[in-house]
């Protein structure tokens, strides 16, 4: 049970639920939410009993996320477009696997989804709305993993042990929308994704993900919303308490709309701008870090580390009369991480210090950031 308050720049939220991974002593999970916002509600609930491990045969779930939220696009600090979003998503699945044959496991699940993207205006003044959509289609998804991992220590946690995947993973699923779903758009629905380690020893690492999810819509015989994406991260141990990172992500939507317009600013990594300061189609985000763990272990309950960083990004539109492309910008900074050694789930709090090294006579000398992740 849990009891959440956040505050951030886009609204509040008070949110209460309950999670966990074992209900009642057994494989199922439960997450059960409701979030009250300044500018909407989101309720979500969903039972599942997952593919535990590489042996596990089979798997179920269901899930039912409704949400209604203001939508405020921005770009280089001033407003593009503002209206209400109703995003409601209703699914049901079931998955088979053999378990772990020849050091991989395959998986096969098949599922039902609905989901609803509804638009309209906020107290009536105009806006440029996108076109409500409405999709309900069957899927089957097919995936492979490979069961081949190393241990690292202070790579993305801070003094825990981490079992890093560095082999093939592989999914892919395909499903239809259809008027005979009662859908109201006629698609192809379609999500690919591939991991691989190309490097991994006792000072180096490099890791590589890339994936391709969206639409076809077989009405206009042509891609919509269809986002690719292709990631490398490299990490060098440099000696026992150093470490050096660098992230490189690039992004391209192919006919996009303005709730899929892709956001660049502190949010999305940028930490010395607000966050979706940049908005296109195209999005290229380049972090550079050093990374210290302290010695020290605080009253026997909190790991300390710092971080140094450097932020590049760029945002591009392919069709030059959606918008003006802009120009590269950078943001450096100095950060600290904290965790507590003691607690179960491994959550780092961030504090970060950046500053905009682009566009200074638009925006504050610095942006001060204060969150949480899972990883560093």
């Amino acid at each position: 049970m849990f009891l959440q308050f956040i505050h951030d720049r886009e609204r509040d939220t008070t949110a209460v639920g309950y999670r966990t991974k074992q209900f009642l002593g057994t494989r199922v999970t439960l997450s059960a939410i409701y979030s009250d916002t300044t500018d909407g509600i989101n309720k979500t609930l969903e039972v599942a009993r997952p593919f535990y491990s590489f042996d596990t045969p089979w798997s179920l779930g269901v899930k039912f996320d409704e949400s209604v939220f203001e939508e405020s696009l921005e770009a280089l600090n001033q407003p593009i477009s503002n209206f209400r979003h109703f995003e409601n998503e209703y699914q049901v699945y079931a998955g088979y696997s053999q378990g772990l044959i020849d050091n991989h496991t395959q998986r096969y699940t098949l599922g039902l989804t609905r989901t609803e993207d509804l638009f309209e205006t906020i107290d009536n003044i105009p806006a440029t709305l996108p076109t409500d959509r409405v999709l309900a289609y069957p899927w089957l998804q097919y995936s492979i993993a490979e069961d081949n991992f190393a241990i690292y220590k202070n790579l993305n946690a801070l003094y825990r042990t981490e079992d890093v995947p560095i082999g093939i993973e592989f999914s892919a699923l395909l499903g239809y929308a259809d008027k005979a779903f009662d859908s109201e758009l006629s698609h192809w629905v379609f999500d690919f994704n591939y991991s691989a380690t190309p490097l991994s020893g006792k000072k180096h690492l490099i890791k590589s993900d890339l994936s391709m999810e969206g639409f076809w819509d077989r009405e206009i015989e042509d891609f919509t919303n269809t986002l690719s994406t292709i990631e490398l991260s490299y990490y060098w141990l440099m000696a026992k308490k150093h470490r050096a990172f660098v992230k490189i992500a690039y992004d391209h939507g192919t006919n996009l709309t303005q709730d899929h317009l892709l956001p660049l600013g502190g949010e999305e990594g940028l930490r010395g701008y607000p966050n979706e300061y940049l908005l296109g189609d195209e999005r290229l985000l380049i972090n550079i870090e050093h990374r210290y763990f302290f010695d020290a272990h605080y009253m026997n309950l909190f790991r300390f580390a710092g971080v140094i960083f450097i932020d590049v990004g760029q945002t591009k539109f392919d069709d030059s009369n959606a918008g003006d492309n802009n120009d590269v910008i950078s943001s450096a900074g100095i950060g600290l991480r904290m965790n507590s050694s003691k607690a179960t789930i491994n959550r780092i709090a961030h504090i970060d210090l950046a500053f905009p090294l682009n566009d200074k006579g638009r925006l504050d000398e610095y942006q001060l950031r204060i969150t949480s992740s899972s990883t560093f």
